[in-house]
């Protein structure tokens, strides 16, 4: 799972529209990063889901280190003003399929490092602990 961090200050400050070229963007980087087999959607507002196939989770870490590194450094203009964004970044949690788990328990440990990383800081990866530790 992915978040963009603190996504409500620039539809505030900047509008819906600047709001969504943002989406967009943090859309390019994350569909030039997976691979093809792999899936990534919008899931809400600010938040992405990305499900990446037959990779280990170490190999999905380095993914969504990538992902958040580049959303990081993306420099963001605003044309008519030539405003400059302030810095984008992302939280993602990870979480790897344990055997016959279900899809809403993956998403359900998903989440909650997700919502770990927000609350550690933002702008980082946070991995899951096994479902059967």
């Amino acid at each position: 799972a992915i978040y963009i961090d603190h996504f409500k200050k620039v539809n505030d400050n900047f509008g819906h529209f600047i709001g969504d070229k943002v989406i967009q963007q943090v859309a390019k980087v994350i569909k030039k990063t997976v691979d093809t087999e792999d899936i990534a959607v919008r899931f809400g507002g600010e938040e992405f889901l990305v499900v990446l196939t037959n990779k280990s989770i170490e190999h999905a870490n380095t993914i969504a280190e990538k992902i958040r590194h580049s959303v990081e450094h993306m420099k963001l203009v605003q044309r008519q003003t030539k405003t400059q964004l302030p810095p984008i970044s992302v939280s993602i949690g990870l979480a790897e399929v344990e055997h016959d788990e279900s899809w809403n328990a993956l998403f359900k440990r998903a989440d909650q490092a997700l919502y770990q990383a927000k609350n550690s800081g933002r702008n980082r990866c946070v991995v899951s602990e096994s479902a059967l530790a």
